[in-house]
C-alpha cells in the first residue's frame, strides 16, 4: 500500500530541499543535454588548443598532420611545428578561443568520385566543412577547416592553418 504524504504536513526545511533538488535536476536536465558538443566540435577545439595553445597531445589527436607524425614515431616533429604557431599565437597575446559558425557535411558522391570504381571497394570516410572565427588577444582570424571521420565519430582536421600571414599583416598595419 502507497501512502502519500501531504506536502503540508512537511516541515519548511524538507520543502526547501526537495524544491532545491527538484530545481536542480531541471537545470541538469536541460543544461547538461545542451553542453554536449559533438565529435566534430570536440575536433575543431581540440586542435586549436593545440596547435595555437601548445597542447601537443591534442594535436597529434586532432590534427591529421599530427597523427601521420606519431604514427610514424616522429611527435618530435609535430612538436615544433607546434611550438613554432604557439609562439606566433603569443605574439598576438595567446589564442583566445574558437567559434565554430558553421559545420557541413559534405556530399561523398562529390568529393570522391574516383572511389567509385569497381577497384576500390574501400569505403569512402565521410569529411565536413566547418567555418569558424578564431580569437586571439589581438586577432581575429576567420577560415575553414576540413574535418575526415577516420573511424566511428572520432574526426580528425586535415588542414593545416599558419598564424604567419596574420602577424605580418599585423606588423605592416
Amino acid at each position: 500500500m502507497i501512502r502519500f504524504i501531504s506536502i503540508h504536513k512537511l516541515r519548511n526545511a524538507t520543502k526547501q530541499a526537495l524544491c532545491s533538488l527538484f530545481i536542480s535536476l531541471l537545470c541538469f536536465t536541460f543544461l547538461g543535454c545542451e553542453g554536449q558538443k559533438t565529435p566534430q566540435e570536440q575536433a575543431i577545439e581540440g586542435y586549436m588548443q593545440g596547435l595555437f595553445g601548445g597542447d601537443l597531445d591534442k594535436y597529434l589527436r586532432y590534427s591529421s598532420y599530427g597523427f601521420a607524425l606519431k604514427s610514424m614515431g616522429n611527435s618530435n616533429l609535430a612538436n615544433l611545428f607546434v611550438a613554432s604557431e604557439s609562439a606566433q599565437a603569443a605574439m598576438l597575446k595567446g589564442y583566445k578561443k574558437v567559434e565554430i559558425l558553421s559545420i557541413k557535411q559534405d556530399d561523398l558522391t562529390q568529393t570522391a568520385p574516383h572511389t567509385q570504381s569497381t577497384q576500390d571497394s574501400s569505403p569512402t570516410m565521410p569529411t565536413a566543412t566547418a567555418l569558424v572565427r578564431i580569437h586571439f588577444g589581438t586577432a581575429i582570424v576567420e577560415t575553414e577547416l576540413h574535418l575526415v571521420n577516420y573511424e566511428q565519430d572520432n574526426w580528425i582536421i586535415n588542414s593545416e592553418l599558419s598564424l604567419t600571414d596574420t602577424i605580418r599583416s599585423q606588423l605592416h598595419d
